[in-house]
């Protein structure tokens, strides 16, 4: 599970060992990786079912969180080992203890844990887990290591002028007009919301505009929007140097590009994907006194400031959706501040910002009101750059 920079380098030596690969990673579309030697799988429960070996090496977010639970462990074979020296809370501890424990599965092996130090847990009881510290970077002989080299980088900087190993000089442009910092802003904003909404691995990005000052930074505009878009699935730091390069390296097809408008429209930003379940888009503009506007997702027409702490919901148009959705908020005490609406055929979305983080129950409460919700996800934008705080 997860084929970044960790995953390659573990398929490389199995590979070397002669056992068959098989990955499972919604970033990389596709039937294969690694010049075809590492076969694609898009879903995990079948890969599961079929595996001896499942080494762990995705970062532990929102989606991976509990990713292997109980139902999961129950279609592996009870042969099969697992291995996780990723992130804790990857791998339910509970569910892999008895699993383990009733010989479902054959043994464990993990430096990393749910809480950490981990404290007792009760897998340490069983003679078929292997456990270990996760020190990572934290021995002493590295942290002086990277003591010494952050030194020397520095004085390589101060006495002759030499930057290496930079991850941000070819970042954000010193010299950028305050319409293109806009319009970087509105990239990030818009491709945070796109994120929502796709499922499945990224298979191309295009982002364009109509901007005459847009155009002159869309390189960095589509870095921008990469950043966000490709920030949940990878455990590598992520930034507008490095963005281009994790894109293609997972293969990622990438464009932009500059149109023309007619008088009557407003300049306008654009960022299209094509994922795993097909192509999504947004588009967005800057107000009249430069603030970022969302004016379409996905075909649903809107004028929405993209700020603060926001639910985007996708629901069947039909009566009671509404209700539905404002019952359950005022059941989990969450108090809307803004509400936008827009509807697309026999589906609707649903916008809401809120002052305060949703608790992750209502979340799922309204998960599983299907029908008529169909989709629920939740971000925290930030105010935006001119905003000031009363």
């Amino acid at each position: 599970i997860g084929l970044g920079r960790v995953g390659r380098a573990v398929a490389e030596r199995a590979l070397a060992f002669k056992m068959s690969v098989c990955a499972y990673d919604p970033l990389f579309p596709g039937d294969s990786a690694l010049d075809g030697r590492v076969r694609l799988v898009h879903d995990l429960t079948d890969m599961l079912r079929t595996i001896d070996v499942l080494s762990v090496h995705a970062s532990l977010t929102d989606k991976t969180r509990d990713l292997i639970g109980t139902e999961e462990l129950a279609v592996m074979k009870p042969t099969a080992v697992i291995v996780n020296d990723a992130r804790g809370g990857i791998i339910n501890e509970d569910a892999l203890y008895e699993a383990v424990r009733e010989g479902r599965i054959a043994g464990a092996a993990l430096d990393v844990y749910s809480s950490e130090p981990p404290g007792k847990l009760p897998l340490f009881e069983l003679e078929n887990v292997v456990t270990t510290c996760h020190l990572g970077a934290s021995t002493h002989e590295a942290q002086l290591a990277v003591s010494r080299d952050a030194m020397a980088g520095l004085l390589d900087y101060l006495l002759h002028g030499s930057i290496q190993s930079a991850v941000n000089v070819t970042g954000v442009p010193a010299t950028v007009s305050s319409v293109q910092q806009g319009y970087i802003d509105l990239a990030r904003r818009m491709a945070v919301l796109l994120g929502l909404i796709g499922e499945g691995g990224i298979r191309s990005v295009n982002v364009t505009t109509t901007n005459a000052e847009a155009e002159a930074v869309l390189p960095l505009l589509l870095r921008s929007a990469l950043v966000e878009l490709l920030r949940p699935y990878l455990e590598t730091s992520i930034n507008v140097v490095n963005a281009e390069l994790l894109a293609c390296s997972s293969g990622i097809k990438l464009a932009w590009s500059a149109k023309s408008r007619s008088p009557s429209e407003p300049d306008r930003l654009r960022i299209e994907v094509t994922a795993e379940d097909g192509e999504h888009s947004i588009t967005g503009t800057l107000s009249g006194h430069g603030e970022p506007l969302v004016l379409n997702i996905d075909g649903y027409r809107m004028q929405m400031t993209p700020e603060g702490i926001m639910i985007v919901i996708v629901n069947d148009d039909q009566p009671g959706a509404i209700g539905l959705v404002g019952t359950t908020f005022g059941q989990h005490g969450i108090n809307i501040a803004d509400l936008t609406l827009s509807r697309r055929k026999d589906r609707a979305m649903m916008v809401f910002k809120i002052d305060a983080p949703a608790p992750p129950e209502a979340i799922e409460q309204l998960r599983k009101s299907h029908p008529p919700i169909r989709q629920v996800a939740t971000t925290e934008l930030g105010p935006l750059p001119n905003s000031r705080q009363g």
